[in-house]
């Protein structure tokens, strides 16, 4: 996992209707551990995103509990649905999220925006 300063992933779902995105969960790399940092519904996010996932490149099933930092990046590549992402991992400086609700502002779905505003920052790694 690249080096950041307090690295965490956000879990956003969207709300085409309403038109806004709610970030539903926000992880952290704690230590050796994924820490479910905020969510309005811990227990049932944490039972949703806190569990192995395989990763689509290399077919291989990544823990929380073996590899929490794999994990966090690889989490965005699993979660990436119209209703449903997660974000890359970043540090609080350049989250797309700032707030726990962000009102939708163009057609093209965030995680493409979130993709392009960190990169764009040289984030990548």
């Amino acid at each position: 996992m690249r080096a950041y300063t307090d690295p965490h992933v956000d879990v956003v779902k969207n709300e085409w209707l309403a038109g806004y995105q709610e970030v539903v969960a926000r992880l952290r790399l704690k230590g050796k551990q994924v820490d479910l940092a905020s969510s309005s519904d811990a227990k049932t996010w944490r039972e949703i995103i806190l569990r192995p996932i395989v990763d689509p490149g290399t077919k291989k099933a990544v823990d929380p509990t073996n590899d929490p930092g794999l994990f966090l990046e690889t989490l965005a590549k699993c979660f990436n649905s119209s209703y449903l992402f997660a974000t890359a991992p970043h540090d609080d400086n350049v989250c797309p999220f700032p707030t726990d609700r962000v009102l939708l502002t163009h057609a093209e779905p965030a995680r493409k925006q979130v993709a392009a505003a960190g990169w764009l920052r040289g984030r990548r790694s």
